[in-house]
């Protein structure tokens, strides 16, 4: 492989990782805009109780996992290529 491949490969790699992070992200802001809350939030009874009776939690706590997902796999890509990148120069 040549450097010039490698150094694009990082690039395109950075790229998805990037926008990994962006996209679960917004998907996890939507997820948690979509949560049902309590009145008396402070009180744990009343907030289970409005989780319960919501008819989107299923699809709500779907959405938080996949943004939770994306995000941790970004931050452990980003992670990887960093290291890699630092290898390789440093």
């Amino acid at each position: 492989m040549t450097t010039e491949t490698s150094s694009l490969d990082t690039r395109y790699a950075m790229r998805l990782g990037a926008i990994m992070a962006i996209v679960g992200g917004i998907v996890f802001m939507i997820g948690n805009m979509l949560h049902a809350r309590a009145d008396g939030i402070e009180i744990y009874q009343n907030q289970i109780q409005a989780v319960a009776e919501s008819d989107i939690w299923i699809v709500d706590h779907l959405t938080l996992g996949i943004g939770m997902l994306l995000l941790s796999v970004d931050c452990y890509f980003l992670a990887v290529l960093s290291w890699a990148v630092d290898q390789r120069y440093g």
